[in-house]
């Protein structure tokens, strides 16, 4: 199962190098560090400290490592008591930030072996049991014999295969360094070896199995803080949408408000328009029209005084004069060069009454407006 997880650690490990995300964001990250005061350059940009062992054969080297800096902390001889150089060591290793710093144990480049390798590209998951399978083809030793690590170098120009850079020393040099340690009460969590450059080159020859589990506390701390920094950004965000939606409600309600009082405003606008168009109409119309008095005054003008009206009936602008005359054509003529009417014509037959001897008429005539009457033939005659 270690194993497993190991395989997939190292093959996210690799997906996420060959993505180049990973160097951006480092080029990145240096270059706003770079940008701060020293002061709190130094506070960001702290360098991981490590606890890294050495061992010539006799003696242990406990040194602190920050980065490519290292500082002896402890010599002591690797057959001497554990009982009394247990607490000795213990007591060099509170000076560090960590409770429990990570112990890398260096490899003596005298035992080391590193080799370059090709491999069908279709290994590179499993790439860690195919080595331990054909070690002792590429390697005079066998799997069980060495502490090996591997890491991919590079493709091939065809693609088909990558370059993998294999490192391994033989067990019987570093057992009983790490039988040493064991006493000591000091847990190993890797093997690594020293670039020229002063730095580690970043392989693990200790296996999967080996290697102890830490609780890294102030991992768990950031992860914890980062969440609820998360959660309060989401609360506070769900809270502002929350706002903003209560608001917008409220701001809808008013406009609606607003809309029915604007409506009714419309409305009411509309009908007081309308109303004065209908009433402007009217009092056109009435100014146009003569007046009932001067419709009177002119039929009781024009006709003679041997005709009398029995009905006299006035609907909008037509006159209807229904009466007795001598000669009903002589009042047509008559009212035919009234300013008022225009156009009188007789409705219907024209008997005399045989009591009177007068003709009995019923004559139509269509009022003129003011603006005709002006520009009739009796305004022409003054």
């Amino acid at each position: 199962m270690i194993a497993v997880l190991d395989n997939y650690r190292r093959t996210l490990s690799r997906t996420w190098k060959r993505s180049g995300v990973g160097d951006f964001l480092a080029w990145w990250y240096h270059e706003l560090v770079s940008v701060l005061p020293e002061r709190v350059r130094t506070i960001v940009d702290h360098p991981k400290e490590l606890v890294y062992v050495t061992s010539d054969g006799t003696t242990l080297t406990i040194e602190k490592m920050i980065g490519a800096g290292r500082e002896v902390l402890l010599v002591q001889q690797i057959n001497g008591d554990a009982e009394v150089d247990g607490p000795a060591i213990r007591s060099a290793l509170e000076g560090f930030d960590e409770a429990e710093p990570r112990v890398i144990l260096g490899v003596d480049p005298s035992y080391l072996l590193r080799k370059r390798v090709a491999f069908p590209k279709a290994a590179i998951d499993n790439l860690h049991q195919v080595l331990g399978f054909e070690m002792d083809r590429h390697t005079p030793f066998k799997a069980k014999d060495v502490y090996y690590d591997c890491r991919v170098v590079e493709e091939t120009s065809s693609g088909a295969q990558v370059m993998v850079d294999l490192v391994l020393v033989p067990r019987a040099n570093l057992d009983p360094v790490l039988q040493a340690l064991s006493q000591r009460h000091i847990s190993v969590d890797g093997i690594d070896l020293l670039e020229a450059d002063g730095t580690l080159a970043e392989v693990n020859l200790l296996p999967p199995e080996s290697r102890p589990r830490r609780v890294n506390r102030r991992l768990r701390i950031n992860v914890a803080l980062g969440l609820l920094a998360l959660a309060l950004m989401y609360a506070v965000m769900w809270q502002s949408i929350a706002i903003r939606e209560q608001q917008i409600s409220e701001y809808q309600e008013r406009i609606a408000d607003v809309r029915s009082e604007a409506l009714e405003v419309a409305e009411l606008k509309k009908r007081l328009t309308d109303a004065r168009d209908a009433a402007t109409f009217l009092r056109g119309k009435r100014d146009e029209a003569p007046a009932l008095v001067e419709v009177l005054n002119e039929v009781t003008r024009i006709l003679p005084d041997d005709t009398y009206l029995q009905r006299l009936q006035l609907r909008e602008n037509e006159l209807q004069l229904t009466g007795q005359a001598p000669e009903s054509s002589e009042l047509i003529r008559l009212l035919e060069a009234s300013p008022l009417l225009a156009t009188p014509s007789p409705r219907g037959s024209i008997p005399r009454d045989p009591q009177t001897g007068k003709e009995r008429f019923t004559i139509e005539a269509m009022l003129r407006t003011k603006t005709e009457g002006s520009d009739g033939p009796a305004a022409e005659n003054g």
